[in-house]
């Protein structure tokens, strides 16, 4: 199992919402200084809530979804060029939870999606986790039960 660095997709989504128009608000507040900075509604027309804080001009719903697909895609291909760090299978924790180390470093990656019995092996695990289903566990092992945020130089 290999991790990469998320800079890529930060960079990406940042530059198509502010092609697009779309910014996030959690109060009226909010919502009406990202109306404004976007260029307000003579602009933009209509907003939509796409969930989330996400708010997005009716218009350009389509564009961002594509948009959003495209840098899925292109990150796929272009993963396979940035530096990746092969996990090490652990085992299962005293959570039950399977965990993986990166060589070298103090950190620790984890499933709290599904749980195994101690004696689970690595092939058991991998026919149900995958890399979308790991959260950072933090720099020993054994530690906070629902994982933290995953500190910036990795992508899971």
């Amino acid at each position: 199992m290999k991790t990469t660095d998320k800079s890529y997709i930060d960079k990406k989504q940042s530059e198509l919402f502010e092609e697009l128009g779309i910014f996030f608000a959690f109060n009226k507040q909010q919502f009406e200084e990202g109306i404004e900075k976007a260029g307000g509604v003579e602009k933009q027309g209509k907003y939509i809530d796409v969930g989330h804080g996400m708010c997005c001009p009716k218009k350009n719903l389509k564009f961002l979804l594509n948009g959003m697909e495209n840098i899925k895609a292109n990150w796929e291909v272009d993963r396979e060029q940035v530096e990746q760090v092969q996990l090490i299978f652990v085992g299962i924790d005293s959570w039950n939870r399977p965990v993986w180390k990166a060589p070298d470093q103090r950190a620790y990656f984890g499933s709290v999606n599904e749980l195994f019995d101690y004696e689970s092996t690595e092939e058991e695990v991998l026919k149900k986790v995958d890399t979308y289903g790991l959260c950072y566990m933090g720099d020993h092992f054994g530690c906070e039960p629902m994982g933290t945020d995953v500190p910036d130089q990795y992508f899971i």
